[in-house]
């Protein structure tokens, strides 16, 4: 009632009974521009590489084309039930591009994984920095293979409270190598991810 209040104060409620509804619809509809690609992914999420010659950097660029693979399954829908949203809203809190851009740059940045096996290398973010961390191999601990790598980054994205949930499950395998001091940091760091996330979360949906 108050946002019919307000439409008919502006003048906007007679402004709309006057127009043709496809031209109302044409007006509602979102813009190509805004529609999100594959090439306006990638071109989102902006990697932070080594020194290009140095063994962090190949490890890291091995990582990030294997992710580049991935998003272009998804863009080709070779991957079922995993859309190019899902992975921007796992990295930022948002499915859709901001029509006046992200505040803060969305990126990408590397780090070693702890440990052999594909759960080591699940996708974490922050959508307060608005950062994705794709864990990378080093000399002791090799890259799964595509099939087993497809498959974590399936399970990080499909989680629809920002990987949350699912890095408890990091969480827990994590912490069966880690001392009781280590086990509890890294708990409490898990815990300040999710109240940053709710915090977004609360002021995306009531701004």
């Amino acid at each position: 009632a108050s946002l019919h209040k307000g439409f008919q104060k502006l003048g906007l409620y007679e402004i709309g009974k006057t127009l043709p509804t496809f031209l109302i619809l044409h007006l509602m509809r979102l813009s190509q521009a805004y529609i999100l690609t594959r090439r306006k992914l990638v071109s989102l999420l902006k990697p932070w590489l080594s020194e290009e010659g140095s063994n962090s950097h190949r490890f890291q660029l091995a990582t990030y084309e294997k992710f580049s693979k991935y998003v272009r399954e998804v863009a080709s829908g070779r991957r079922s039930g995993i859309s190019l949203g899902d992975i921007l809203q796992f990295i930022t809190g948002s499915s859709e591009e901001p029509t006046l851009g992200f505040a803060i740059q969305p990126s990408i940045q590397f780090r070693v994984a702890i440990s052999t096996g594909k759960w080591y290398f699940v996708p974490t973010s922050n959508s307060c920095s608005q950062t994705l961390y794709l864990p990378i191999a080093s000399f002791n601990i090799p890259l799964p293979d595509e099939d087993e790598l497809f498959v974590v980054y399936a399970h990080a994205f499909k989680n629809a409270f920002f990987g949350l949930s699912y890095f408890f499950h990091y969480f827990n395998v994590t912490c069966r190598h880690l001392d009781y001091k280590t086990s509890f940091l890294f708990l409490k760091r898990v815990l300040l991810k999710g109240i940053c996330m709710i915090l977004v979360f609360t002021f995306e949906y009531f701004k």
